[in-house]
């Protein structure tokens, strides 16, 4: 399963986490989901709901925020994704 960090930790270090993930999983560079490697701002709902439809593929979502998972679920409609939610890590 794919990986995407969403509200985990500061804004910074979930860009940081993504730049990672996002483009080490996905296949090649024409990968629909390596465009948010670049772009995805991690604590916008809207543009997390386009990368998750754009990975086309179950993606497990690592966030410290308690709410998101219900946010996700109403806003992502044609998503596969699971949410894990962990303690925010220290910076």
């Amino acid at each position: 399963m794919w990986s995407i960090a969403l509200s985990y930790g500061s804004e910074s270090l979930d860009r940081f986490l993504n730049s990672w993930l996002l483009q080490l999983e996905s296949p090649n560079s024409e990968d629909p989901i390596r465009l948010y490697s670049y772009i995805l701002n991690p604590t916008d709902d809207v543009q997390a709901c386009e990368a998750l439809r754009a990975w086309d593929r179950p993606v497990r979502v690592v966030t410290s925020d308690d709410d998101l998972e219900s946010r996700l679920r109403a806003s992502c409609s044609g998503a596969d994704f699971d949410v894990d939610v962990l303690p925010a890590p220290i910076e």
